[in-house]
C-alpha cells in the first residue's frame, strides 16, 4: 500500500501524488482517511472517502 498526497481537487477530480513507482492500478480503490491527516481538525471529523483510480498522469 502506497501513501499519497492530495494535491488538488476540482469538482469530481482528485489529483493525488504518490511516490515514484507506487501508483495504484487503474480501477483500484484509493482510500482517504481523516485519521491519517496531519491537520488536527481533519482527524477529529472521522471521515473516510473511497475513490477510484481512473488515470495515470506522469510517473507519480
Amino acid at each position: 500500500m502506497a501513501i499519497g498526497i492530495v494535491k488538488e481537487v476540482i469538482g469530481p477530480v482528485v489529483d493525488i501524488e504518490f511516490p515514484a513507482g507506487q501508483l495504484p492500478d487503474i480501477y483500484n480503490a484509493v482510500t482517504i482517511d481523516s485519521e491519517d491527516q496531519v491537520i488536527e481538525e481533519a482527524k477529529a471529523r472521522g471521515i473516510k472517502i473511497t475513490l477510484e483510480a481512473m488515470q495515470h498522469l506522469g510517473n507519480n
